[in-house]
């Protein structure tokens, strides 16, 4: 079982965005590789994956569907967490063969 995350310092957490939160989340839990599909919504995310591409790499994708078959493969073939990140709305729609299919 994985150790439960350290807590952020006041200086570090205060200074944090939403995307840099989620991107510290992530990899306080072991995830290395993000799938994801850049949209108007999530340019926080993808902002904050650009700020940290030397500690957690992001791969790019043409349809949200793709980015969860993607996700999907990198957990079966690594054994590590597949994670993806689309918009809400059409985004999650689009995805949701993929999201079924885990």
């Amino acid at each position: 079982m994985n150790a439960a995350p350290t807590p952020l310092s006041n200086s570090t957490a205060l200074s944090l965005t939403g995307g840099g939160a989620i991107i510290e989340g992530l990899i306080a839990r072991g995830v290395n590789t993000v799938f994801a599909l850049a949209s108007a919504q999530i340019y926080g995310l993808t902002d904050a994956l650009a700020r940290n591409q030397n500690r957690i790499r992001t791969i790019g994708a043409r349809h949200e569907q793709t980015s969860g078959y993607m996700a999907f493969g990198y957990a079966r073939a690594s054994v590590r967490p597949g994670v993806f990140a689309v918009v809400l709305g059409p985004g999650i729609l689009n995805a949701s063969a993929a999201l079924l299919t885990a």
